[in-house]
């Protein structure tokens, strides 16, 4: 930490202040991707079975 304040000029409480909020915010953030990573993914389920449901469609009227 030491070498971060020096060359950016920050004082030392500064960063463990910084530090300490994003170690405290580390579930929550993780958290929020999962739900993304839920959500696209019900997103995706759906459009597969809108376009096999229109592949069925598609076919049936060809024959």
């Amino acid at each position: 930490m030491n070498e971060i304040t020096s060359s950016h000029e920050i004082h030392v409480n500064q960063i463990r202040q910084w530090r300490n909020a994003f170690l405290g915010q580390i579930p929550s953030i993780f958290a929020n991707e999962n739900k993304k990573a839920d959500q696209n993914e019900g997103g995706y389920k759906n459009q597969i079975e809108n376009l096999y449901a229109e592949v069925g469609r598609l076919t049936t009227q060809l024959s």
